[in-house]
């Protein structure tokens, strides 16, 4: 597959899609099942759903295309290569407004002849999770997440990946995203910061789409990747939380690179028990933290010092996670910058 164009044909366009994700479905799934049926399973079973799809793309459902580099092609069909692909697609409808029609679509553009490299995408970004509290009233509130030194040394080969493309993701109260590139030099032994391989800081959630990078950029075993995002919640009632809902948030973006490599993921988010310990510390602590529980609810009666809590986060240690082939690793870090 070497391009793809988005179709759209709804009533109100823009209004209810919130995302598309395509995924490709891991060899042997769907052996002994019918196609229907095996999404049916995938998508009732997080925890297996969580560890069988990769993301082929993500995007929002604006008119666009996307084209592949003319050496390189993302690879369908054929042994040992994806047989199916499942399309999600995310709908945000708070109104309840009923009667509207979505036509919403893709057209993909494929070749029988090979292209000199694979294409692969690689998710990165902060956990989906409630642990990614964004205080209200904040101007500006940073969420950051990381790809490890551990994890690129351990699965990218010795002459890296190219990146030549990539989607950031937030949801309505982020503003802005960076992803920075960090690379250790040999002779201090320190680890300098190159130029952004990507940054949007006029980010606008109703217009997102896959970007072709201005320069390829390379990623070499041993670099670190970090993301930042902004968000603004100013005149926002209450917390904003991590999670899928339009109303909650995400800190993502999808690296669109050759040659592939079994790389799938790569998350981060705060070690809980600083979490904890922070809301522990606010005079009604004690109602929010039980145990090692956090009761989410009661965050919204917190008089929140943003600068402090801010501090906080990027002071605590982080769990990073990456998923490749034959590589599981974990790690935890500080932030970079």
């Amino acid at each position: 597959m070497w391009g793809m164009e988005e179709s759209v044909k709804m009533v109100c366009p823009r209004q209810f899609p919130h995302v598309a994700l395509e995924y490709s479905l891991q060899p042997g799934l769907w052996e002994g099942r019918s196609v229907l049926s095996t999404c049916h399973w995938l998508f009732s079973s997080a925890s297996y759903r969580a560890n069988s799809l990769v993301v082929q793309h993500s995007f929002i459902i604006v008119l666009q295309v996307f084209v592949y580099p003319d050496n390189v092609a993302y690879p369908f069909g054929g042994e040992g290569f994806t047989q199916y692909v499942l399309m999600e697609l995310h709908y945000d409808n708070p109104a309840m407004i009923s009667g509207t029609v979505d036509s919403s679509g893709m057209r993909m553009y494929y070749t029988s002849t090979a292209r000199e490299y694979d294409a692969g995408i690689l998710t990165f970004g902060h956990d989906i999770t409630p642990d990614q509290i964004i205080p209200p009233n904040a101007k500006s509130f940073t969420t950051t997440a990381i790809l490890t030194g551990e994890c690129t040394e351990a699965i990218l080969p010795e002459d890296g990946i190219r990146v030549f493309g990539n989607f950031l993701h937030t949801h309505v109260v982020g503003h802005g995203l960076t992803v920075q590139h960090f690379r250790k030099n040999p002779e201090c032994d320190v680890y300098e910061e190159l130029e952004p391989i990507d940054r949007n800081l006029q980010y606008d959630f109703n217009y997102q789409q896959i970007t072709h990078l201005k320069r390829e950029v390379v990623i070499k075993p041993g670099d670190v990747v970090q993301l930042k995002c902004f968000y603004g919640t100013e005149g926002v009632d209450g917390v904003t939380l991590g999670g899928l809902s339009t109303r909650n948030e995400m800190c993502f973006t999808f690296l669109v690179y050759y040659p592939a490599v079994d790389f799938q993921i790569a998350i981060s988010r705060i070690e809980s028990s600083a979490l904890r310990d922070y809301l522990k510390s606010l005079p009604s602590g004690d109602q929010i933290v039980n145990g090692t529980e956090i009761d989410y609810s009661k965050l919204n009666t917190v008089d929140w010092d943003v600068d402090k809590f801010q501090e906080t986060v990027d002071e605590s240690m982080q769990g990073a996670f990456c998923r490749g082939e034959g590589v599981s690793h974990e790690t935890f870090y500080m932030h970079f910058m």
